[in-house]
């Protein structure tokens, strides 16, 4: 059975005009999303969609629990199809430059935000996201400017966002953004144990995002998103970024699927260190999203 990864919510919509028993399921699928039960909910969207394929708000909504799902590739199909379905549907620009980015198409997501706030210049979410995509493609003039724009615009909590963003660094940690996964790793004990961390840096919200933006862009060797959990903190080393000379690992529980024609689930637990940083490899037996061809 797969398991994912869930990230930040969207607001899901209500669907008009089906045949009736296409709309009861697509109600039953969003009743289920709005409880967090994205798998249970899947079958029901899909069922719908067989039933009314050419229904954009339901291809709409679908991908949107995909994208919750962290399942980006697939929500962009949704994404596409709704905007083929009906090119008047403006909001399903902000969902799926959120897939994009999802999938290392940085400029793609990039050309959907700036859609997205010409259709919705009033929306502080889409500024708040667009914000944090030009930050850690290290454009921070840019990046200041949306996050300046979503505080206008009633997001107030963003202030220490939008200090750090002025920031050259975090609690005096240099900071690293992780874009993508370009290189494998040659030694079978990388990142599965406390001896050989995954050294992610700091990122520019400080905190253990590096190592769950890491694991984000992970795929078993279904190519299917990895499910995890952090365990918390173990383990001290030696380091000249630490206090007192001394750093600190953080813990995960994965499960994944081991390869093609298993259907058991495995789990694993893999080490990341926030204190060092060097250039972030593909653990043994895993692969990585792929930008989707233009």
């Amino acid at each position: 059975m797969r398991k994912y990864f869930l990230i930040a919510g969207c607001v899901l919509l209500v669907s008009v005009g089906f045949p009736q028993d296409a709309k009861k399921l697509l109600k039953d699928a969003m009743e289920l999303a709005k409880k967090e039960k994205y798998q249970e909910a899947m079958p029901l969207f899909d069922h719908a969609i067989e039933i009314s394929p050419g229904d954009y708000y339901a291809h709409y909504n679908r991908g949107l629990a995909k994208l919750k799902l962290n399942y980006c590739e697939d929500a962009l199909k949704d994404f596409d199809a709704t905007l083929m379905l009906s090119a008047k549907y403006k909001k399903v620009y902000f969902a799926r430059a959120l897939a994009k980015r999802g999938l290392t198409d940085y400029e793609g997501a990039m050309a959907d935000f700036d859609e997205a706030v010409r259709n919705e210049p009033t929306n502080a979410e889409i500024f708040w996201e667009r914000g944090n995509l030009n930050q850690v493609l290290y454009k921070k003039d840019s990046a200041c400017k949306d996050f300046e724009k979503a505080i206008q615009l009633g997001k107030k909590d963003l202030k220490k966002k939008l200090d750090k963003c002025r920031d050259e660094k975090y609690d005096g940690l240099p900071i690293h953004a992780i874009l993508r996964l370009t290189k494998d790793a040659e030694d079978d004990t990388y990142g599965f144990t406390s001896k050989n961390p995954i050294r992610t840096g700091t990122g520019f919200d400080g905190g253990p995002g590096n190592e769950e933006d890491y694991i984000r862009l992970l795929r078993d060797a279904k190519g299917w998103p990895v499910y995890f959990q952090r365990l918390g903190s173990c383990c001290t080393y030696d380091s000249p970024n630490g206090w007192d000379g001394k750093g600190v690992l953080d813990k995960y529980r994965i499960v994944y699927e081991p390869e093609k024609g298993k259907l058991k689930d495995k789990e694993a637990i893999l080490y990341f260190t926030l204190y060092d940083f060097d250039e972030p490899k593909i653990i043994k037996g895993f692969t990585t999203v792929t930008v989707p061809k233009k």
